[in-house]
């Protein structure tokens, strides 16, 4: 009987076998392998390896650190792995994961474009992809992103950030901190008379107290009697856009309109009584005057 030890050895395994090896091997396309390290598993092949492994084209495959997973693969990794374009990839630190993949990874990983990616931190996220990642990212363009904080965002992105963000051109994002948009009336002039005669026309002007983060869609301005709080008149509906100037034609209303005080309200498509929101209008209504007829002996002050 001979004394000489036995050995693993490096093999070399055909195609479309079910194969377990050692390490430094090569196995066929379209097999089963569980090897050591550093092998090369083919082609539509199912792999369990150990590190520094090659596995090819549209395989499902379990590795360790430092692996190459071919195309449109579906892979769980360790760390510092290349994975192939449209994968399933399941990682966990400084990976590099294909275009149009599905990627959950750990930190410092580069994800491909078009992908959906749920990451750490300090990743790098290809363009037009969904992501979800920790602080401190880079999301490409035309993404759909939800961040923590110190992140660069894409432009034309949805972006949901912490803070300290970078966000590009034509975005929803909108920084929590920005102040809402308040209207400043500059006619009438608040300091002089405030008494309109029904049958006239009475004009509105404002401006606004700061660029929009959010444009309304639509502007409303209505006027409200003190008389009953239930009615509103309508100056204008719907208008397109930030307008800043409106005219009542009273004679439109004049069978209709109470001689009393009215209440002026500005406000966008959210209603006159919208929340306040970053960026956006606020809902103006800290305007009061009168409307009187010339024949009537009435004192308004007491309406």
């Amino acid at each position: 009987i001979s004394d000489v030890p036995l050995r693993t050895p490096l093999s070399t395994t055909g195609n479309n076998l079910t194969a377990t090896s050692g390490k430094n091997d090569t196995i066929g396309n379209n097999s089963t392998a569980t090897s050591g390290k550093n092998d090369t598993i083919g082609n539509n092949s199912t792999a369990a390896s150990g590190k520094n492994d090659t596995i090819g084209n549209n395989s499902t495959a379990a590795s360790g650190k430092n692996d190459i997973i071919g195309n449109n693969s579906t892979a769980t990794s360790g760390k510092n792995d290349t994975i192939g374009n449209n994968s399933t990839a399941t990682s966990s630190k400084n990976d590099t994961i294909g275009n149009n993949s599905t990627a959950t990874s750990g930190k410092n990983d580069t994800i491909g474009n078009n992908s959906t990616a749920t990451s750490g931190k300090n990743d790098t996220i290809g363009n037009n992809s969904t992501a979800t990642s920790g602080k401190n990212d880079t999301i490409g363009n035309n993404s759909t992103a939800t961040s923590g904080k110190n992140d660069t965002i894409g432009n034309n992105s949805t972006d949901i950030s912490g803070k300290n963000d970078t966000t590009g051109n034509d975005t929803s994002y909108v920084d929590i901190f920005t102040p809402p948009v308040t209207i400043l009336l500059t006619t009438p002039d608040p300091a002089k008379g405030l008494l309109f005669k029904i049958g006239s026309s009475i004009t509105f002007s404002w401006k606004y107290s700061a660029n929009f983060s959010i444009k309304p869609k639509y502007m409303n301005v209505l006027a409200q009697p003190s008389v009953n709080l239930d009615l509103y008149f309508t100056i204008v509906a719907n208008a397109t856009g930030t307008i800043t100037s409106v005219i009542w034609d009273t004679t439109k209303d004049a069978s209709s309109l109470p001689i009393t005080k009215y209440k002026l309200y500005i406000f966008d498509e959210r209603g006159k009584d919208a929340s306040i929101s970053p960026g956006r209008l606020l809902p103006f209504s800290g305007f009061i005057f009168s409307l009187y007829l010339p024949e009537d002996n009435i004192n308004i002050s007491r309406k």
